[in-house]
């Protein structure tokens, strides 16, 4: 009988450690199996923290400081089944790392460049040099930098794993290697080939005085940015997508530098005329007339009556979709302006209804907004 129960739970722990063993397999594959033997990571509090990783000035991924994300071995943790952040070829990018606050670790982190499901290829140990993090529970920063040449776009991984500071040092071969301390953390990424835009950057169709408009840059990843709007060699942005605004119409040439990337340089010039805004001029009765302007606008409309004095003006303002936005009912003519703001609204066709000097008037206006 004692047989026949020690049996019984025998067979219960080896389905457990079977199921275990098969969900951790799951999770892994297509790629090796990390190991940490020391089951209680929260012990020795040698885990993997906080994270932030930064390209430049623009953080393209954080994690708060969630401790050990497994209380017994392997403690390893897939976070992400869909691609967390995207990094690039050529790219030089700064990781910030936290641990626990009793012992210090040293940090490994690998990427799968050319997407073969292992870590092993040249250029993929990315962590090359790092000196150890220490334990005050707080993020340190280190960089790495992803090569140009022999990556492949699409889906792939990264793997950061700590251990103890005094353990061997991680190299090339330690994404799967098996260590006593710390925990093995894997991401889902995209990775993609530096490609070189055929058009450098890119701008609206009609640039208009008075009216704030973006320039795009087409190029993806990480680069410096010198805008010359005038292409007389003075730079007047160094941001990405900067905003301009010209206040006389005219010819135009800009040019965009963008820094080496990959061993490619960009320079690009284009040239485009800016317009001022319309006014649109309505004739009413006995040489009374309607301006509306600017045309279009950012937002703030006007409508000025010329030799209108008497009566009293009604205004409707309607969307795209024919929706009533605004509704002004008896304005006195003898204020000569009268004001419409949408600003508040997107950027789009909108027609004004006026009613005045026993006319009704409809008139589409456009809206372009700095977003």
């Amino acid at each position: 009988m004692e047989k026949t129960k020690y049996s019984f739970f025998g067979h219960i722990i080896f389905a457990l450690l079977s199921v275990f063993f098969i969900e951790f397999a799951s999770a892994q594959a297509p790629y090796c199996a990390p190991s940490h033997t020391v089951a209680l990571c929260p012990k020795y509090d040698m885990y993997i923290g906080g994270i932030r990783i930064e390209e430049g000035v623009k953080i393209i991924y954080e994690k708060v400081n969630d401790g050990c994300n497994k209380s017994s071995a392997p403690n390893y943790s897939l976070m992400s089944t869909s691609p967390a952040f995207a990094i690039y070829e050529g790219c030089t990018y700064r990781m910030f790392i936290s641990t626990g606050k009793l012992y210090n670790v040293q940090v490994g982190v690998w990427v799968d460049l050319n997407m073969d499901n292992d870590f092993s290829d040249s250029g993929e140990f990315l962590s090359k040099g790092w000196t150890e993090i220490s334990s005050d529970g707080q993020l340190h920063s280190r960089s790495f930098q992803i090569k140009c040449g022999g990556i492949t776009s699409g889906t792939t991984r990264m793997r950061i794993r700590t251990d103890s500071a005094g353990s061997a040092k991680w190299d090339s071969a330690g994404a799967c290697t098996s260590v006593q301390y710390g925990e093995t953390e894997d991401y889902t990424i995209t990775l993609n080939k530096y490609v070189k835009p055929l058009k450098g950057f890119s701008m609206p169709d009609t640039v208009f005085v008075g009216i704030p408009f973006r320039f795009t840059n087409n190029h993806q990843g990480c680069f410096s940015s010198q805008w010359d709007i005038q292409d007389d060699g003075t730079t007047e942005y160094t941001t990405v997508n900067p905003f301009h605004v010209f206040h006389l119409p005219g010819r135009y040439c800009v040019r965009l530098k963008t820094s080496s990337y990959c061993d490619i340089r960009g320079d690009y010039n284009y040239c485009f005329n800016v317009l001022a805004p319309a006014t649109i001029t309505d004739v009413l009765t006995d040489g009374n007339l309607l301006q509306i302007y600017p045309n279009p606008s950012t937002g703030i409309v006007n409508i000025h009556c010329i030799n209108l004095t008497k009566g009293n003006l009604d205004v409707e303002v309607f969307n795209s979709y024919g929706v009533q936005l605004m509704e002004t009912k008896a304005v006195s003519l003898s204020n000569r302006l009268h004001i419409i703001d949408l600003s508040n609204e997107a950027s789009g066709l909108y027609t004004l209804r006026i009613k005045a000097d026993g006319k009704q008037i409809n008139r589409m206006i456009s809206i372009i907004r700095r977003d």
